[in-house]
This record gives structure tokens, sequence and C-alpha cells, in this order.
């Protein structure tokens, strides 16, 4: 893959850069980088044109709901310009590619940014041609003032799979991108290869419901700013919280100007409590991976289990902590669980991984 060196517009202010430090802790720096220039990730592909957004989509989509803190782990935050567009009857996808080999979508959940899956899109494009997108609603993609439905993000994904000319995939979704991807398995069972199930759930129950109205009527004040601040507390074990408050606060300043309005957000929220596809989840085919994490508060472990129990044949594997956004949380676990599942019934190359995570079933 080749790399690009774009001009930065505006010139190049210091870009943050958070490290990974012991015991899943993050440190934050701020390097020099060449006025007007910025250096792009080896990629198909690239994304976000201002400095805002280009933070917002490194470090916050978990916070402006799930997507990418820890990513920050392994590069610096970068300008990205050109990312491509699908351009769809009903409103624009932005999307990125990264790698080469069997297609792999890799679906963020209810914040709806791509960059949810930063700490994992290096290790997973060694062997896959990993696609990952913002939702309708969020980042770069239409904001559009609609009712938002599961449904409807299922679409927006297979217009995208067509726009890509992509017959049938590997997919990983995350939280709300797990329930998009029960709907794919279910309705397009021809377009899915293998599934993995992450931190999802098969139908919105009272607790869950309690929640997710508390998360509405955060968007009522004045800013986004006390959804965005709450949003770790559904999200995250208190530990990490505690050894992360400052990139955390980081987070939370970056994604308030890209924040969706609240009229998408709550709509989104409703699409999360509107989801019951319980009674067909017997239809699905694909092989299936069902993960989560013990201490996951916003969908509880109970789910999985659910899940793993309704679909034939399915696998449960349960990490001991790690909370909602266990990938960020602990990524190197994460990986461990779910890249053996997706090299099955095909050749490893020399040194991948080759066990499981061993959590509780």
């Amino acid at each position: 893959m080749r790399q690009r060196n774009p001009a930065a517009p505006g010139g190049c202010p210091a870009r943050p850069v958070i490290r990974s430090g012991q015991h899943g802790k993050a440190n934050i720096a701020l390097p020099p980088c060449t006025p007007g220039q910025a250096s792009l990730p080896a990629k198909t592909s690239s994304a976000a044109d201002t400095h805002s957004e280009a933070v917002a989509a490194a470090v916050a989509g978990v916070i402006s709901s799930p997507a990418g803190l820890t990513g920050l782990r392994q590069s610096h935050i970068r300008w990205r310009r050109g990312m491509p567009t699908a351009k769809l009857s009903t409103g624009e996808i932005h999307y990125d590619v990264y790698g080469e080999g069997p297609p792999l979508l890799m679906v963020a959940g209810l914040g709806g940014l791509g960059a949810y899956w930063q700490p994992q899109i290096r290790q997973f494009s060694k062997d896959f041609r990993v696609i990952v997108h913002d939702h309708r609603g969020t980042g770069r993609s239409s904001r559009s003032e609609i009712d938002y439905s599961v449904g409807q993000m299922a679409d927006d994904l297979l217009g995208l799979m067509d726009h890509l000319k992509l017959d049938k995939a590997h997919l990983v979704g995350h939280s709300t991108g797990g329930a998009i991807g029960q709907v794919l398995a279910i309705d397009h069972p021809e377009r899915i290869d293998r599934l993995v199930l992450y931190a999802t759930w098969t139908k919105c129950d009272a607790f869950m419901r309690r929640v997710f109205e508390c998360r509405k009527a955060l968007l009522k004040s004045p800013t986004a700013a006390e959804y965005i601040s709450a949003t770790a507390f559904f999200l995250f074990p208190d530990w990490w919280i505690n050894q992360n408050a400052v990139m955390l606060d980081a987070a939370d300043a970056a994604s308030l100007p890209s924040f969706p309005s609240a009229t998408i957000a709550a709509s989104r929220c409703d699409a999360v409590m509107n989801f019951d596809r319980e009674q067909d989840l017997g239809r699905i085919s694909a092989p299936t991976l069902v993960l989560c994490a013990q201490d996951d508060f916003l969908t509880p472990a109970y789910f999985s289990r659910q899940l793993a129990q309704l679909i034939p044949g399915a696998r449960l594997q349960i990490m001991p902590r790690g909370g909602h956004a266990c990938s960020q949380v602990l990524p190197e676990e994460f990986i461990a669980a779910v890249l053996p599942f997706l090299h099955e019934d095909r050749p490893r190359p020399f040194g991948s991984v080759s066990q499981l995570y061993e959590g509780t079933n």
C-alpha cells in the first residue's frame, strides 16, 4: 500500500498522541509536526479533514457513543482526507478500506464511527480486507433527520456491500453493530460468511430501556456535553476510567464539535430500544461467535448467553472483564478471542494468533 502525505488544511497543529502504558493506562503527549504536512497510515483510503473531526474520529466515537478511544495507543492522530463515499439512494456512507484478503466488515456500535476499530485494524488487516464505515447520522456520513432503525442501518450496510461489489463478507459487530449483523444474517444469509456478535443483545428489556431513556434525557440539555460525559459510565469499567481520566476528558472535548444533533442521537437510541429479532435468531446459519465481557453494564452478559442459546451452533466466549467496550479496554485479548475464529476453515498465515482467549462460558 502507498503512503501519502497531503498538506493539512490551514497548517498542521500539534497532534495529540496517546501511548499505551501499564495495566491499560494511556499516556498523552504532543509531538511536533511539519507545518502543512501530515503522514497517513498505509491503507487504501482516508478520512476527516478538520482537526476536531480527525481527533474525534480517532478518540471519541465511543464517547459520542461507542468508538475509538484507545486506537490512539497504536498510532498518532493524523490529518486524513479523501475518505471514499458510497452514494446510496438514501444518503452518503463514508468508509475506509485497509489491507487485502477476504472481506471483513467491522461495524461500530451506537456512536457509529468506523474509528472505533483502530486498536484492531492493524492486526486484522494483515489477513483480511477490513472495511469500516460511519453509520448514517454520524461522522462523515449523511446527517439524515429520519426515524432511525436497526433495519435501516442494515440496509445502508447492504448498500455499501453492493457499492464495493462484495457478494459475501465476514462481519464483526459491536453492540448496535451486532444487531445489524443479526439482521443481515437473518434476512440475507447468503451475504454473511462468519459472524461475530460482540456485546450485543436480543431485544430491549426493562433494564436496558431504563438505561436508554436516561441517555435520551441527557440529550435535552442545551449541549451534548452531559450525554458525552456520562457515556463513559456505560462503556468502561471503573478501574479503567480512573486510569484514563485525562484521556477521557480530552475525548469528551474532541467529541462535542462533531456530535450528531439531539434529534439524530435520540432517534438512534430509539432504534436500539425498538430492535427485536429474537424470534428469528434460529434462522441464522452463519458460523457465529458470541462475545462479551462479564462486567458489561450496558448489554449484560445474559444477553450474550441468550444469543448463544438461540443461534444454532453458536459459540460463546465471555471475557472476565473489560466492560461494554472491551475491545478498547483490552484490545489484545479481544484480538486473541476473535482472530482465530475468523481464520477457521482457511489456511492460517505464519505467526497468526492460534489460541482463543480463555474466558468463562
